[in-house]
């Protein structure tokens, strides 16, 4: 039991010393373990002290373990907003960096890539474009969230293309709407 309230304490660890076995307390603080008189106990809890009880004179009895106080180092917590996609698609934009045509091919089979390429570039962009060029919806919501004026938005939506150029091609609608709205609610200050 604790030593200072007297409460039974479950889940200690209880094990013969220089042995193998062991058992631990059920929910009333009780264990069985078979011993003998030139054995020894160790009793262990995380947040107790440990303790050695040898078994010489064993009568069944109370064992009480007291707290063991430990000072913690103090820790430090910055308000610095981490990006969940930093590094996330790194991969893909290194491929989309080293397209290259090669120079043999005829003209048409050029354009051909150069019409594929382009296709490919605007999929990535779709979501993008969608939530904040053709839905007026979520600029609406932010201009009004943090009183804005629309060249305001511009100018923080601005740099939030700049940050995120490497990921927001990438996010679904949702990921890039809170994305977005997280940004707006740590930056839009900045711009009044």
């Amino acid at each position: 039991m604790d030593s200072a309230t007297f409460s039974p304490l479950p889940h200690v660890n209880v094990r013969i010393k220089n042995g193998t076995r062991g058992t631990t307390t059920d929910l009333q603080g009780n264990f069985g373990l078979t011993a003998s008189t030139k054995d020894t106990l160790v009793f262990t809890l995380v947040g107790y002290n440990d303790i050695i009880y040898p078994l010489i004179d064993w009568e069944p009895s109370i064992i009480r373990m007291s707290e063991k106080r430990t000072l913690l180092n103090p820790v430090l917590i910055r308000s610095t907003f981490l990006n969940p996609y930093e590094g996330m698609f790194d991969d893909q934009n290194a491929l989309l960096n080293k397209r290259k045509i090669p120079f043999y091919l005829a003209r048409y089979k050029k354009e051909k890539i150069k019409v594929r390429w382009l296709l490919e570039d605007n999929l990535h962009a779709k979501t993008y474009v969608d939530l904040l060029i053709k839905d007026h919806e979520m600029k609406m919501k932010l201009m009004i969230r943090h009183s804005l004026s629309e060249d305001q938005y511009y100018k923080v939506l601005g740099r939030f293309n700049e940050q995120y150029v490497n990921v927001m091609y990438y996010l679904t609608t949702a990921e890039l709407a809170t994305l977005l709205t997280d940004f707006f609610d740590r930056n839009a200050k900045s711009e009044k």
